[in-house]
């Protein structure tokens, strides 16, 4: 009879004939054309066995006989299974092969159709006394029927109050915490946050928002998760629970703009309280060397704590910490361009790891050897970008932060390839897991720039300034990617009516006292090409030098090509050749075809007006390979400065 439902459902529109099926959040409530189907077969069926269809439809989809014979108590288990016999030859309901006892319902049209003909007050109390009947089945594995028991006590608040509701959302979230399932923990866990709103913090409370905090981190709602573990950990501290408020600050806490602060707070207080040669110490020290060398871009302060925490954990042979200190380590090592230090304490973190399968540490140190290999130039071949970015670890830790980095850095690979369209694909994936964070938003302005699309290059580069607006004017990954996009735009573009917003975010960066190597090289290498763009020759005077004497080899330009570009403006020609060369080497090694393309007319521009002997014959092959690459991978604003240049070659 369900196809004469399905029938009935095409026939009211309910359904389209070309679905041939209907999910089940398509229906809010049942048709009445339907339930009149549904209906008619339940009717068939006595009126003692529609009773106990009724209650087992407000169980749900799939219900057992011991919950019934509970439910049910003026009926015999023979009488409930004689009713459910009836049932069984009507295709009502369906009885599991595997397990004896248990029935689902044969569709959940017939379950909606049984519970929307109760009265809301029927409804209610049959949740209260399904909810007390479940506690009693499952009073040995509560916390594994956790989520069932949440939701009929949450159908059952109007009567039995909230008190139990908060209990069972704050057990299910925990539990779907410790699986890693952060976006129903974090449902769970926000449910239970507000049904204890009013209440003064205690025990329960601070444990809820030390869980809550951890389910917002990895889902980077870092501002509310830092307000839910400082409330956590201050509740603790007072109290004197110690090992409690040291396990919130030796947590991996988030880091970000304008909250690192409150986590430096924590693990300054928390190694106050922990013995000096402690593990707690050894974790808390490898966050706070973490904290010191991003925060304060203090080097040594982070490396003296860093080597404070390794001596504990080698001391007392524990794996686990080694591979903790390390993977923050390596991270450091990569903002402060200390590069073999950083591909070895990464390598080992990721040896470390994998073999405690530890996913999230795996992914961090991807992605600082990532950052490592790419950034500073040590890539010798396109695969072992590819294997070091790989994203499984991230995708196991289900942790949206490294997720969403990982799968930046293959956008990232994909752009430089110039394979737009995996890089556009990598983009819509980082931004699903991740939708605040501006680089895959400013990799996908380049790309587009790239193409020629101008506009939505400028949608996305608003993206991107939005974010940034969201963020401190600091020394930030944000300002360093606002001063990154604008200068590559402008470029690209020609357009200059941004380039003051990009010249303010570099000079956040370049005047603080706590700008960390990489986004201090960024700034300046952006900073100068802006004002080559605005031909500032004093500013790119100033620049260059310290632009040289930096170790970034690419970002999303290739830094040779802007020494090249800047020796090209100060009239120093014969510089500007050997980074040009230096360019073309690096691209070719590591088949950056964009970036080849644009070193190619750029030394193509500096060989015509050198115009030495040879310089047109070799500026003009340069050409004709920069337009046969730009062509190929239609970079349509390149093509056209190139047959420019070549116009001007003919006349």
């Amino acid at each position: 009879y369900m196809t004469e439902i399905v029938r009935l459902m095409v026939q009211e529109g309910v359904l389209t004939a070309e679905a041939g099926s209907v999910s089940e959040c398509d229906i809010t409530r049942v048709p009445e054309g339907v339930r009149q189907v549904i209906g008619r077969r339940l009717n068939q069926l006595s009126e003692d066995c529609n009773r106990v269809l009724s209650v087992a439809s407000v169980v749900g989809r799939e219900f057992e006989l011991s919950l019934l014979d509970l439910l049910l108590d003026d009926m015999s288990v023979d009488e409930i299974l004689e009713h459910l016999e009836a049932a069984l030859a009507a295709r009502v309901v369906e009885e599991s092969a595997d397990s004896p006892g248990q029935y689902r319902f044969s569709h959940r049209l017939i379950q909606q159709t049984l519970v929307e003909e109760l009265s809301t007050t029927r409804r209610v109390r049959l949740h209260a006394s399904i909810a007390e009947a479940l506690e009693q089945i499952y009073e040995d594995d509560i916390e594994g029927h956790a989520v069932e028991l949440a939701y009929h006590y949450g159908e059952a608040e109007a009567m039995v109050g909230s008190e139990r509701l908060a209990h069972y959302s704050a057990m299910a979230g925990q539990r779907a915490l410790n699986n890693y399932a952060y976006e129903e923990a974090l449902a769970h866990l926000e449910l239970a946050s507000s049904l204890r709103s009013d209440q003064a913090i205690d025990d329960e409370g601070a444990t809820l928002a030390f869980a809550l905090g951890r389910a917002q981190a990895a889902l980077i709602h870092i501002p509310e998760a830092m307000t839910n573990f400082g409330r956590a950990f201050d509740y603790y501290a007072e109290a004197g629970n110690v090992s409690q408020a040291v396990a919130i600050a030796e947590s991996p806490l988030p880091q970000w703009p304008g909250r690192m602060e409150e986590a430096s707070r924590l693990t300054e207080k928390a190694l106050e309280l922990v013995d000096p040669e402690s593990r707690s110490a050894g974790n808390l020290l490898a966050n706070y060397g973490r904290l010191m060398g991003i925060q304060e871009a203090d080097y040594e302060s982070a490396r003296q704590a860093f080597d404070r925490a390794l001596a504990i954990a080698r001391d007392q042979g524990d794996l686990d910490l080694e591979m903790r200190v390390l993977a923050n380590a390596s991270l450091i090592d990569a903002f402060h361009s200390r590069t073999q230090e950083a591909l070895a304490n990464s390598s080992r973190a990721i040896e470390l790891a994998v073999q405690l399968d530890e996913p999230l540490y795996e992914a961090q140190a991807r992605f600082s050897a990532f950052q490592t290999m790419l950034f500073y130039g040590l890539v010798e071949d396109r695969s072992e970008l590819l294997a070091i970015a790989d994203t499984s670890a991230a995708e196991k830790s289900r942790d949206r932060s490294w997720l969403s980095r990982l799968l930046w850095a293959n956008q990232l690979i994909s752009h430089m390839e110039g394979n737009w369209d995996a890089s556009r694909e990598y983009s819509d994936l980082s931004l699903s897991v991740a939708p605040s964070p501006p680089r895959a938003t400013f990799t996908r302005a380049i790309t587009e720039f790239e193409m020629g699309d101008f506009s939505l290059g400028e949608a996305n580069l608003e993206r991107v300034l939005e974010t940034g607006g969201l963020t401190p004017p600091g020394p930030t990954a944000e300002q360093a990617l606002i001063c990154l996009v604008i200068s590559c735009a402008s470029r690209i573009t020609g357009d200059t009516s941004q380039l003051h917003l990009g010249e303010t975010a570099a000079n956040n960066i370049i005047n603080s006292p706590h700008a960390v190597p990489l986004y201090l090289e960024a700034a300046r290498s952006s900073l100068a090409l802006m004002a080559v763009q605005q031909g500032d020759i004093e500013t790119v005077r100033e620049l260059y030098p310290i632009v040289k004497e930096g170790k970034l080899r690419t970002l999303l330009f290739i830094n040779d090509n802007v020494l090249g570009i800047l020796a090209h403006t100060l009239s120093d020609l014969d510089s500007a050749e050997r980074h040009f060369d230096d360019a073309l080497g690096f691209c070719r090694k590591a088949g950056f075809l964009p970036g080849l393309a644009w070193s190619l007319c750029d030394y193509a521009d500096m060989l015509l007006e050198r115009d030495g002997e040879g310089d047109k014959a070799k500026a003009t092959a340069m050409l004709d390979e920069s337009l046969q690459i730009s062509s190929d991978l239609g970079m349509r604003p390149l093509m056209e400065r190139v047959l420019s240049r070549r116009e001007i070659l003919k006349a």
